[in-house]
């Protein structure tokens, strides 16, 4: 491809000027179901001295406006490039828009959205001459943008014809260019790939050999690129699939899987085929296997819905209609967490997270959809933050939205909570302040089924 215990959180006070700026940002777009909403809602959990903000119950998140409904959006690994997926006029979301000032968390569509329902014009100099079309794109992921590579956005979409990822180019400098394609079912592939719609895309880190996986899933099957850099930019080679590990829905945003951060040759997938949808799978060998190492089956009849690593590759935690599931061995072989750091919900395992409603009411995190790890660290605990957007189960009446985002300390050595939490440093004249016990907040759009598009940074 070319280059080109609820009373604490109460007692908090509004967020103040340390976190209008800071270092953990939580990202939700409207997905649909913010009304007149059109854009991606932003929230700041972690300051800058990795402290947990201070919260306010009955606050709004701030927004970023788009011209229509947002969808995917996915950001390079170090955030100097980022692509919103918009609704065009049809009801899906096939109009790419580059979006500027990720770094700083300051999101600002740039330009006009490409639009990947249409042929590109003038027409790819690339054979094919047609460009795959994608009606709604459901996931998008970007290579490179960092560190002077140029950056390239893969896309997915269940409709595309053919069926194939499209590349798109130009991400920081709007609008963006269609790039060149990714087949399924390529000639020059190491495998002969089964055929049939892969609605979400991924991508790995780096190995030391410049190599990378992208993952496409779709409902009948999980398909391995390898990734490598070469003269034109970036070559995908299709090298495993796993018709086991497909996702049965038809998913959008970040699809139930994530690489370890430590490790990228290790996954987990959240989900099968045809078969349990409460199974996690940790997967070994990539991009060039594909490898069942270990299973576990979280209790009832759950539903995964997203899946997060901690940064150093020991712990997942699922997202679930029954609260947060977390499993330990990542890095050797899966094995459930059975004691609740975050108050026991109905599921025997599971944490639902106590908060603090926008009623102003003691609830509990019981509806999980999405969840994320803090790319910083709790001070004096070599911990991370936990970050999930969920809601009571029912969800709470009378709230603009009914979802809320919570952050907790989170123990990358025993999967629990840090006890106690650092006081945060007091100005001259002042006396310490103690840190939040957790991070809330209200009035967050609620994703629609099937999709997990909550990104933590």
């Amino acid at each position: 491809m070319p280059s080109p215990t609820v009373t604490a959180v109460a007692s908090i006070s509004p967020s103040a000027a340390p976190c209008i700026t800071s270092l953990g940002l939580a990202y939700e777009p409207d997905g649909g179901n913010g009304g007149s909403l059109h854009g991606v809602q932003f929230v700041h959990f972690e300051d800058n001295n990795q402290n947990l903000c201070g919260t306010n119950a009955g606050s709004a998140p701030a927004v970023v406006s788009f011209a229509s409904s947002v969808g995917a959006l996915a950001f390079s690994p170090g955030a100097t490039e980022a692509i919103a997926l918009l609704a065009n006029g049809s009801g899906g979301y096939s109009l790419a828009q580059d979006v500027f000032g990720a770094t700083v968390g300051a999101l600002t569509p740039a330009g006009t959205p490409y639009d990947l329902s249409v042929q590109p014009s003038p027409a790819p100099s690339a054979s094919p001459v047609n460009a795959p079309l994608i009606p709604d794109g459901t996931s998008a992921t970007i290579i490179g943008g960092d560190a002077g590579f140029s950056g390239v956005a893969l896309v997915a979409g269940p409709g595309a014809a053919p069926n194939a990822l499209v590349g798109l180019t130009s991400l920081d400098n709007a609008p963006p260019q269609y790039g060149q394609s990714v087949p399924f079912d390529g000639t020059t592939y190491k495998i002969a790939p089964t055929s049939g719609p892969r609605s979400i895309v991924k991508l790995s880190g780096f190995l030391s050999n410049s190599t990378a996986t992208v993952l496409a899933r779709g409902p009948a099957s999980l398909l391995s690129f390898a990734l490598t850099l070469v003269s034109t930019g970036y070559q995908l080679n299709a090298v495993a699939e796993d018709t086991n590990l497909g996702s049965k829905a038809t998913l959008r945003g970040a699809g139930a899987l994530a690489f370890s951060p430590a490790d990228p040759t290790r996954a987990v997938v959240g989900g099968t085929s045809a078969g349990p949808s409460n199974r996690l799978t940790l997967v070994t060998g990539l991009p060039n296997a594909i490898t069942e190492a270990s299973t576990v089956d979280l209790p009832g009849a759950t539903v995964i819905r997203s899946v997060a690593i901690s940064t150093n590759g020991s712990y997942a935690a699922a997202a679930t209609d029954a609260g947060i599931y977390i499993a330990s061995g990542v890095n050797s072989q899966l094995t459930l967490v059975t004691t609740p750091f975050g108050g026991a919900a109905a599921a025997a395992g599971a944490n639902a997270l106590p908060y603090t409603n926008c009623n102003g009411a003691a609830a509990t995190l019981a509806n999980v959809y999405g969840v994320g790890f803090s790319f910083g660290s709790v001070p004096g605990t070599g911990g991370q933050y936990l970050v999930a957007l969920g809601s009571s189960n029912p969800a709470p009446t009378g709230c603009r939205y009914p979802a809320s985002v919570v952050a907790v300390p989170f123990d990358t050595t025993n999967g629990g909570t840090p006890s106690p939490a650092p006081s945060i440093a007091p100005s001259p004249g002042t006396s310490p302040t103690a840190n939040p016990a957790r991070f809330v907040q209200n009035n967050v759009v609620a994703p629609p089924a099937n999709a997990d598009y909550f990104i933590v940074r």
